[in-house]
């Protein structure tokens, strides 16, 4: 270590903290003519290598004004914030988690649990569905009772809270809004839903749009709000978008879909 040395200690290069690994594209794959060639097969294999290792200084970095120093020290290692929601990744990092956590379970599952098709970030029309009130968008809940479902800025002290503190929506699901922004898997366009013409953009469970096959501006969706946000950014309308490469802050996180296979769905 020499003069990088800290107190004697060994320490860990973090640039080394990289995750490697691979994935079909399906809808390349599925528009274009079979080909018994191997070139063609490789150009549907897709391979990614990520540094994993969070953005630890984002509690310093994006509150400069504040003694954040206990948090970045602690945050992302002490057991006392093993309830709170994960922060300082970008999008590209929380996929190669989802793909980390999707091998994990197949490889130390139960025979009596079932198979795990994938974790996922969600697609965004998923996200809205799972926000909503059992699918039909209204902010009116929320709007009126915000203090009982989410941290935000008028409650969060400007900081994360455990999960699941605060009252679940319908569907169950705690802290929808607030706490943290959380990552999906589409790319962003801003006239995406109008193009579907979907004006009230009020989904069903059949319709599930699965997102842009690129973003004008080259970012992906963020939804939800953050403890930072105000009353008004704590809408479920409301929509954000950061460069897959960036976007590892402190207001930003991720919530994981599972998909799974079930004795109902298999063919055994």
């Amino acid at each position: 270590q020499g003069d990088m040395a800290f107190e004697g200690k060994r320490e860990l290069d973090i640039s080394q903290f990289n995750y490697a690994y691979e994935w079909v594209n399906w809808k390349k794959a599925a528009g274009q003519k079979y080909q018994d060639d191997s070139e063609a097969r490789s150009n549907l294999i897709q391979r990614d290598d990520v540094n994993i290792y969070p953005d630890t200084l984002c509690w310093i970095r994006d509150l400069g004004y504040s003694y954040n120093e206990p948090m970045t020290r602690n945050y992302f290692s002490h057991p006392a914030f093993d309830d709170y929601p994960v922060v300082g990744v970008n999008w590209k990092q929380a996929k190669a988690f989802c793909h980390w956590r999707t091998e994990l379970w197949n490889s130390v599952k139960g025979e009596d649990e079932p198979n795990s098709e994938a974790f996922r970030l969600p697609i965004e029309s998923e996200w809205e569905y799972a926000a909503s009130e059992r699918g039909s968008l209204s902010d009116y809940n929320y709007k009126n009772k915000l203090q009982d479902f989410a941290w935000y800025k008028a409650n969060s002290e400007n900081r994360t809270h455990g999960v699941g503190l605060k009252k679940h929506n319908e569907l169950g699901i705690h802290d929808i809004l607030g706490n943290v922004r959380e990552w999906c898997s589409d790319w962003y366009d801003k006239d995406y839903y109008r193009t579907l013409n979907r004006k009230n953009r009020r989904y069903k469970s059949e319709e599930n749009p699965s997102g842009p096959e690129s973003s004008p501006v080259n970012s992906k969706v963020m939804r939800g709000s953050s403890f930072g946000s105000s009353t008004k950014k704590c809408r479920l309308t409301n929509r954000g978008y950061f460069n897959p490469k960036d976007g590892g802050n402190k207001w930003n996180g991720l919530r994981v879909v599972h998909e799974s296979l079930s004795d109902e769905n298999t063919n055994e």
